[in-house]
C-alpha cells in the first residue's frame, strides 16, 4: 500500500514548486536579527524532533489494517496519544523559546535567516505534522482521534501566531497551507475555528483557495486534488 505521508510530502513539494507559496516572503517589519535567527534555529531543532515522532506514528499507521472496528481503532488511537502529546509539548517548548528572544520591534536590514527562510522552516514543520495527522485520521477515523490531534493543532496555530510577530504574513502563508492539507477529512470545524483569527477570509476564495482546493472546508480540488492519489493495495 502506498505510504499516505509520502504522497502528502510529494504534494507539498510540488505545490511549493508550482506556486512559490510556502517560500514567498511575507512583507512587514521584522524584529531584531537575534530574535529572527533564534527562531530559525528553534524551528530547525523542532523539525528534527518532530520527524522522529512522526516517523514512529507513521510506522504504526502503515502497519494498521484498514476498516477496523470502532473499538479496535480506538485502541490504536489510545496507543498514539503519548506521541501526540509529545508533539504538542515540543511545539509549546519551541514557542516559548521563540518568545524568549523577541525584543522590542525595530527595523533590521537583514538577518542570517530571511523572511522567506523562516517561513520555509515553519512550512517544513507544518507539512510534516499535517501529513501524519492526515494519515492517522484517514486510517482510524476522526471520531476516535479528535481528542489527541486537537491539542497538537491548537499548538501549531499558536506557534504560527507567535512567528507572525517576527515575520508579518507568515501565519497566513503557512496557516493557509495547513488548512488546505487537512481539509476534507472531518476536521473542517476545528480548523475553521483555529485558523479563522489568523487567516481572516483568505481561505474563503481567491487565488489561494482556488490553488489549494478551497481551504479547510474544501475537498480535493485545486493543485492538491491533482497531486494526491488514493492509496491502493499492491
Amino acid at each position: 500500500m502506498r505510504n499516505p505521508n509520502f504522497t502528502m510530502k510529494t504534494s507539498i513539494l510540488a505545490l511549493v514548486a508550482l506556486t512559490g507559496l510556502a517560500f514567498a516572503a511575507p512583507t512587514g517589519e521584522r524584529r531584531s536579527v537575534a530574535a529572527i535567527d533564534l527562531a530559525a534555529s528553534t524551528m530547525d531543532t523542532l523539525y528534527s524532533q518532530v520527524q522522529t515522532i512522526t516517523a514512529s506514528i507513521n510506522k504504526t499507521i502503515s502497519s494498521t489494517p484498514a476498516n477496523l472496528s470502532p473499538a479496535a481503532a480506538q485502541k490504536v488511537a489510545d496507543g498514539l496519544a503519548p506521541q501526540m502529546a509529545k508533539l504538542q509539548s515540543l511545539l509549546s517548548q519551541a514557542q516559548a523559546a521563540v518568545e524568549s528572544g523577541a525584543p522590542a520591534r525595530r527595523d533590521i536590514a537583514a538577518a542570517a535567516c530571511s523572511d522567506s527562510c523562516l517561513t520555509g522552516k515553519a512550512t517544513n514543520v507544518v507539512g510534516e505534522i499535517s501529513g501524519t495527522i492526515r494519515g492517522v485520521v484517514g486510517k482510524l477515523g476522526v471520531d476516535c482521534v479528535l481528542s489527541i490531534v486537537k491539542p497538537v493543532l491548537v499548538q501549531v496555530t499558536s506557534l504560527l501566531g507567535c512567528l507572525d510577530k517576527l515575520v508579518i504574513g507568515l501565519a497566513k502563508t503557512v496557516g493557509g497551507l495547513l488548512g488546505s492539507l487537512l481539509g476534507g477529512i472531518g476536521l473542517n470545524g476545528l480548523l475553521d475555528g483555529l485558523l479563522g483569527g489568523l487567516l481572516g477570509g483568505l481561505l474563503g476564495g481567491g487565488l489561494l483557495g482556488g490553488l489549494l482546493g478551497g481551504g479547510s472546508g474544501g475537498g480535493s480540488g485545486g493543485i492538491l486534488g491533482i497531486l494526491e492519489t488514493p492509496a491502493t493495495s499492491a
